[in-house]
This record gives structure tokens, sequence and C-alpha cells, in this order.
């Protein structure tokens, strides 16, 4: 029997975060990423961490909530991050001028640079967008 579609999107998914975790730093892109003394928001906070700060650990997901962590050592104890605080840029997302168009690795996982932007943007028109409060680009 052939492997369906969602059961390879879901391996593949896996090897990302494998590769993901193995090593390479993540980023903290969130101003409130705070660090607790366990997987919960209403632990101990062991440490606060600032908008660019990199960090590497493993990815822990917990089992009643399903919610992932990033568990580090912190100053000799054991720290609880929670993914959502994080970003983690692909390799292959690094590089001088524009990405190549479908060529980007973006998943849950790994992302583009915060900084990218790439410079073909051009803006949508007013009667497209549904707001006038700011410019949208494409």
């Amino acid at each position: 029997m052939p492997f369906s579609r969602p059961l390879i999107a879901f391996a593949l998914s896996l090897l990302s975060l494998s590769a993901a975790a193995q090593g390479d730093p993540w980023t903290v892109f969130s101003e409130e990423a705070i660090a607790h003394a366990a997987a919960d928001v209403g632990s101990p906070e062991i440490a606060r961490f600032a908008v660019g700060d990199s960090i590497s650990g493993e990815i822990w997901t917990h089992p009643e909530t399903d919610e992932e962590w990033l568990v580090f050592d912190w100053e000799g104890q054991t720290a609880y991050l929670s993914m959502t605080h994080l970003h983690c840029v692909h390799p292959d997302n690094v590089m001088e001028g524009d990405l190549p168009i479908g060529e980007e690795i973006v998943d849950r996982w790994w992302g583009l640079p915060l900084d990218y932007e790439p410079s073909d943007l051009v803006d949508i028109p007013a009667r497209f967008v549904a707001r006038d409060d700011r410019t949208l680009q494409l």
C-alpha cells in the first residue's frame, strides 16, 4: 500500500523538527520571552530574554497540553521557554539578495530571517485592500 500524502508530509515535518532541534540556535522574536522552572507559565521565572537573543536546547512537548517548549540549561537550572516566542532560520534561507520564489524552506519550525525583505515587492492596488491605514505589498 503506498504512503498517503499526509503521512509523507508528517514524516518530512518530523525531519525538519529533528534538524531544527539538533543544535541550531533559536532566536527570540517576542517581547515577553520568559523562561520558567517548569513547562507552565505559572511556574517560577528563571530568566527573561530580549528580541534577537539566541538559545539552544531540546524541544519538549507537554503531554497534557501539546504545547511545545524549548528545554535548556540556564545557570545550572533547567529552564523552559515556550516555542511561541522562538524562531529558527533554515540555513538555505540565508543568502544575499532575494530568495528564489518557491524555494524558501518555511514550515512550523523553519522560517525566514526576521529582517528579510525582498526587493521585488509591489504595492497591492487600493481597490483590493480592506484597510487604508497601511500599505500592503506582495
